[in-house]
C-alpha cells in the first residue's frame, strides 16, 4: 500500500516540473511592469515595451491558469503502465467530460446540491472556469482524483481484446467509453460532497492562519523528514498547488498578487501570512551550503580536493534550483541522525524567519523562485525583509556547519573523504559510458549505460511491474525485492541512494531521471537477447561477452569447454579470441568454432588480431599469454640449470626473466581493456602469477584485474580421486595462502566427515599421484605430484600445494632436472607438436579439445569444473 502511495506521489511531480520556468517568466514580467523598477514611461499602456512584456507575461500564465487540466493530463505519464501518451489523451477527454457533466447537473439541479451555478466564477464563489466550462472549483484535488480513476481504467482495459466486429473501439476508445459512464456518478458525487469539502478547507485555512509559527515548524519539518520515503509530495503539494493555505495554492496566489505586494508598504506578513508555508526552500539555499562545508572540512586533508569535486555540483544544484537529493543522500544513508537534525534545523530556520516577518513563495532555489519571484520584485519596498531573511539564513548556514561538523567528528561518521571508498561510492567519476554505445553522444551513452546497469541490478525486466519517476527518483514496483542487487551496486552505477519499501524501490538518480527512465523502458521492450533465466532459481542473468587473450594457446580450448559447461551460471552472448600470432590462433579458433556451433550456436564467436575489435563491448577478459612463447621458456629453464640454479617459470632466475616479459604484455591488455571496455574485468592466468599481480597492483592500482592460478583446483580434483569421491564439488575445503603459496587446513565431505586423515595417510606414501594416474601426464608433473609427500611431511597437519617444492626443495629440483630436456621441451614435443602438426587445415576439433588442450589432466580438469571454480 505504501509503495502505491509513493508511486502516486512521484507521479504528481511530473506537472510540478513545469512551474519553475513559468514562475520565472511571470516574476520577471511583473517586475518589468512595475514603475518602481523601470519608470512610469515604460509601463504606460500604449508603450511598446509594456505591450511586449504583457504578451510575454500572458504566455507565462498559461501554466498557472490551467493547473487542474495540467495535473490531470500529467499524472498518467507516471501512473500508466503502458502507452502513457494514449492514457493522457483518455484522461483529457474524460476530465472534460466530467466537468461538462458537473456543469449540466449543476445548471439543472443546482438547488438540490445547494450550488448556485448562475453565479460568476470568482474567488470565494466555489466555481471555476476550466477549458471554458463553468464547473465546481475542485482545484487540483478533483483533477488528480479523476486522472487516477481514468488511468486505472486505462491500465485495466487498454490492452483488452474485443470481438472483431467491435475492433474499432479497442484501445483508447474502449477506455474513453468506460470512463464516460464512470464520470456520470463521479460528477454526481462531486456535486453532492465537494461543497462540504470546501467548507472543511476553509476551516483548515483558518486553523493554519491561527497556528502561526507552530504550524510553519510542523509543516517544514514534515516536508524535509519525509523526503527519504517520497511522501513529502503529499505535504507541500496541497499547500503550494492546492487549497490547503489559500484558494488556488500559494504558487498561483503569490504570482497573482506579486505586483500588489511589491508596491505595498505594509509588512509582507500582514499582506500574506499564509506565505510562511512556502519557506522550506531556505534549507536548500542556506542549509545546503553549511552541510557541504562541514563534509568538506571534516574530510581528510588529502581528500578535500576530491570531496570538493563531489560536493560543489550537488550544492549548486540545491542552491540554484532547489533539488537537494544529490546532496542529502550523500549523508542520509551514512547517518539517518544527520538527516533528522537537518529536518529540525530546516523547520527552525523557517519558523525564525516567519517570526521576523519573512513570507513569500520560496520552496525552490535562487534561480527559479528566490530572485525572480521574491527578492528582486520586493526589494524596493521590502528591502529590510529581504536583508532579514538573508541575515537569518547566513546565521543558520553557520549553525548547520557547526552542528554537522561536531556530529561527524564526535560520532566518527564516514562521510565522503573520511574513507577513500566513500569518495568513489558517491561520486559519478567511476561511472562511464555503456558498453557497446560508442557511436552515441556522450550524455545519451551514459544514460543508456546507467539504465542498462539499473535493469540488471533490479533483477531484469521480468522482475519489474511498473516504473515512474519524480524530479530525481526512479520509482519502481517489483515482483520480488530479493532479486535486486545491493545498494552499493546502484551507487556504483551513479545513484545517490536507494530507498526500499516492501516490493517498491526508489533509486535516486538526479535531474536526468526522465531520460534514464525512458532508456530503461526502452531496454525493457527490447527482446531479451542479452538475458537468460537461471534454470533453478528463476532470476534473470545477463549474458556476458568474453574475450580470451592468448587465443592461440593450446590451453584455450580447455577454457572454452569450461565456459560451455557453466553456461547455466555464466551465460554467454559473445566469445572472442585475441592473439598477436594470427596463424597460431586460427588453428585453435577454427577448432573451437566447430564445437561452439555444435554445443552453443547462439553464442557469437569471432577471433582477431586487432585490439580494438577484440576488446570493444566485452564484460570479461580472460588472459593467459606467454610472451616469447615456449622457445623463451626453454631458455628461462635451461640457462639457470647450466649454472646449478633452479630453472622454473614462476621462481628463480627463470621466473624473474619470464616475469619481466609478462608484465609488459599484461599491462598492454589492461590498457586495451580500459580504453575499449572500461567497465570490464580481467581474469589473468598469465604466469608468474605473484610477480604479475604485484606489478599490476603498483603500475595500474585502479585496474579491474584478478590475478589467479587454477593449480589448487587441479590438486583438489586429485584429492577427490584419492578419497573415492566422484568430483571435487563433493568436498568442503579451507585453503590458506595465495595461488602457489598455500595449504589446505581442512577438507570434509558434504556430510561433514573429516577427509584429512585419509589424505594424510595416502599422500605420505604416494604424494598426489592418484591410484589410476593418467598415462598422458608428463614426467615433470608426475615428479611434482609425487614430491608432495616430502612437502607434506614438513607440516603434517596440512595438505600442501605442489608448487611449494620449488621453494622448499630447490636443490632436489636442480639435482633431478635434465638441463637438456626441461618442462618446455615436454610441452613443445608433445602438446604443441600434436596440435600444430597433426591437425593443420582440417581442424579436428575433438583431437584438439581432448588432446591438444594440454595433457589430459588439464582437459579433464576443465571438463570437471562444473560450476565455474576455475574462474
Amino acid at each position: 500500500m505504501l509503495s502505491q502511495i509513493q508511486r502516486f506521489g512521484g507521479a504528481m511531480f511530473t506537472p510540478v516540473l513545469l512551474f519553475p520556468f513559468a514562475g520565472i517568466v511571470v516574476g520577471i514580467a511583473i517586475m518589468l511592469r512595475n514603475p518602481l523598477f523601470v519608470g512610469e514611461a515604460l509601463t504606460a499602456p500604449d508603450n511598446l515595451f509594456a505591450q511586449i512584456v504583457h504578451i510575454i507575461e500572458e504566455g507565462g500564465w498559461a501554466v498557472f491558469r490551467n493547473m487542474p487540466l495540467i495535473f490531470a493530463v500529467g499524472l498518467p505519464i507516471g501512473l500508466a503502465k503502458q502507452a502513457q501518451g494514449r492514457a493522457c489523451l483518455a484522461v483529457l477527454i474524460s476530465f472534460l467530460t466530467w466537468n461538462y457533466f458537473i456543469n449540466a447537473m449543476g445548471m439543472t439541479w443546482g438547488h438540490f446540491f445547494g450550488v448556485d451555478f448562475s453565479a460568476e466564477p470568482t474567488a470565494g464563489s466555489g466555481l471555476a472556469m476550466i477549458a471554458g466550462i463553468k464547473t465546481l472549483d475542485t482545484s487540483i484535488i478533483g483533477a488528480i482524483a479523476i486522472s487516477g480513476i481514468v488511468t486505472a481504467i486505462h491500465n485495466r482495459f487498454f490492452e483488452k481484446p474485443l470481438p472483431v466486429f467491435l475492433g474499432i473501439f479497442q484501445g483508447t476508445s474502449f477506455v474513453v467509453i468506460i470512463a464516460f459512464f464512470v464520470m456520470i456518478p463521479c460528477a454526481w458525487l462531486t456535486l453532492l460532497g465537494w461543497p462540504k469539502v470546501q467548507m472543511g478547507i476553509e476551516s483548515l485555512q483558518a486553523f493554519l492562519r491561527s497556528a502561526g509559527a507552530l504550524g510553519v515548524w510542523v509543516y517544514t519539518f514534515l516536508e524535509r523528514i519525509l523526503i527519504p520515503t517520497g511522501l513529502h509530495h503529499f505535504v507541500y503539494g496541497p499547500f503550494i498547488f492546492g487549497p490547503a493555505a489559500v484558494e488556488g495554492g500559494i504558487q498561483v496566489y503569490w504570482a497573482q498578487h506579486l505586483q500588489a505586494f511589491s508596491q505595498s508598504t505594509l509588512p509582507l506578513k500582514t499582506l500574506f501570512p499564509e506565505g510562511g508555508f512556502a519557506l522550506h526552500g531556505n534549507a536548500k539555499v542556506f542549509g545546503s551550503v553549511g552541510i557541504a562545508l562541514a563534509i568538506w572540512y571534516t574530510a581528510s586533508p588529502e581528500n578535500r580536493v576530491k570531496v570538493a569535486g563531489l560536493l560543489i555540483p550537488a550544492t549548486l544544484t540545491a542552491v540554484l534550483v532547489g533539488i537537494t537529493e544529490p546532496l542529502e543522500f550523500t549523508f542520509l544513508f551514512i547517518s539517518p541522525l544527520l538527516f533528522a537534525i537537518h529536518a529540525v534545523l530546516a523547520a527552525t530556520m523557517a519558523t525564525v524567519m516567519y517570526t521576523f516577518g519573512v513570507v513569500g513563495n520560496m520552496g525552490g532555489g535562487l534561480l527559479d523562485q528566490f530572485l525572480p519571484q521574491n527578492w528582486i520584485p520586493m526589494f524596493h519596498n521590502h528591502a529590510s525583509t529581504v536583508f532579514t531573511q538573508i541575515g537569518i539564513g547566513v546565521c543558520f548556514t553557520g549553525l548547520y556547519f557547526v552542528v554537522f561538523k561536531t556530529l561527524i567528528e564526535r560520532l566518527n561518521l564516514k562521510t565522503p573523504g573520511r574513507e577513500e571508498s566513500e569518495i568513489k561510492l558517491y561520486s559519478k567519476a567511476d561511472y562511464k559510458a555503456a558498453r557497446g554505445q560508442t557511436t552515441a553522444p556522450a550524455a545519451a551513452s551514459q544514460q543508456v549505460g546507467q539504465a542498462a546497469g539499473f535493469l540488471q541490478a533490479l533483477g531484469g525486466a521480468a522482475n519489474i511491474e511498473s516504473i515512474n519517476n519524480c524530479a530525481t527518483r526512479l520509482r519502481i514496483a517489483l515482483v520480488d525485492m530479493a532479486q535486486t542487487q545491493s545498494d552499493e551496486v546502484f551507487k556504483a552505477l551513479g545513484a545517490h541512494g536507494v530507498v526500499r519499501r516492501g516490493n517498491g524501490i526508489q533509486v535516486i538518480v538526479g535531474l536526468h531521471v526522465p531520460q534514464v527512465r525512458d532508456q530503461l523502458e526502452s531496454l525493457m521492450k527490447t527482446p531479451l537477447t542479452n538475458e537468460q533465466t537461471h534454470p533453478d532459481r528463476g532470476y534473470i542473468m545477463k549474458k556476458f561477452s568474453v574475450v580470451i587473450a592468448g587465443g592461440g594457446s593450446t590451453f584455450t580450448p580447455g577454457i572454452v569447454l569450461m565456459l560451455l559447461a557453466n553456461r547455466d551460471r555464466f551465460p554467454l552472448r559473445a566469445l572472442k579470441f585475441y592473439d598477436n600470432d594470427g596463424a597460431r590462433q586460427e588453428t585453435i579458433a577454427e577448432a573451437c568454432k566447430i564445437i561452439l556451433k555444435e554445443q552453443a550456436p547462439e553464442i557469437e564467436f569471432s577471433y582477431t588480431t586487432d585490439p580494438k575489435a577484440a576488446f570493444t563491448d566485452v564484460d570479461f577478459v580472460m588472459a593467459h599469454i606467454r610472451v616469447g612463447k615456449y622457445p623463451m621458456r626453454e631458455k628461462d629453464e635451461k640457462i639457470p640449470l647450466r649454472h646449478g640454479v633452479l630453472g622454473q617459470e614462476t621462481c628463480g632466475p627463470g621466473g624473474i626473466s619470464y616475469g619481466m616479459r609478462s608484465i609488459g604484455g599484461v599491462l598492454e591488455l589492461v590498457d586495451y581493456m580500459e580504453q575499449y571496455s572500461p567497465n570490464a574485468w580481467m581474469l589473468n592466468y598469465s604466469n608468474p602469477a605473484a610477480i604479475v599481480a604485484e606489478a599490476t597492483r603498483r603500475l595500474r592500482p585502479h585496474a579491474k584485474i584478478l590475478n589467479i592460478c587454477d593449480m589448487p583446483i587441479g590438486i583438489e580434483g586429485r584429492m577427490a580421486q584419492i578419497v573415492g569421491l566422484k568430483d571435487r564439488k563433493q568436498m568442503r575445503v579451507r585453503y590458506y595462502g595465495l595461488n602457489h603459496f598455500g595449504w589446505w587446513t581442512s577438507i570434509e565431505d558434504l556430510n561433514g566427515n573429516d577427509l584429512m586423515p585419509k589424505l594424510r595417510e595416502y599422500v605420505a606414501k604416494h604424494g598426489y599421484v592418484p591410484p589410476s594416474e593418467d598415462a598422458h601426464t608428463e614426467a615433470s608433473w608426475n615428479d611434482t605430484f609425487a614430491k608432495a609427500k616430502d612437502v607434506q611431511a614438513l607440516d603434517p597437519d596440512t595438505m600442501p600445494n605442489t608448487y611449494l617444492k620449488y621453494y622448499l626443495f630447490p636443490d632436489y629440483v636442480v639435482a633431478h632436472a635434465n638441463p637438456e630436456r626441461t618442462r618446455a621441451n615436454e610441452v613443445m614435443d608433445h602438446r604443441e607438436k600434436h596440435v600444430f602438426s597433426s591437425c593443420p587445415g582440417d581442424y579436428r576439433s575433438r583431437k584438439i579439445l581432448c588432446r591438444g588442450a594440454g595433457d589430459r589432466r588439464t582437459c579433464l580438469l576443465h571438463r570437471r569444473s562444473g560450476d565455474g571454480d576455475c574462474l
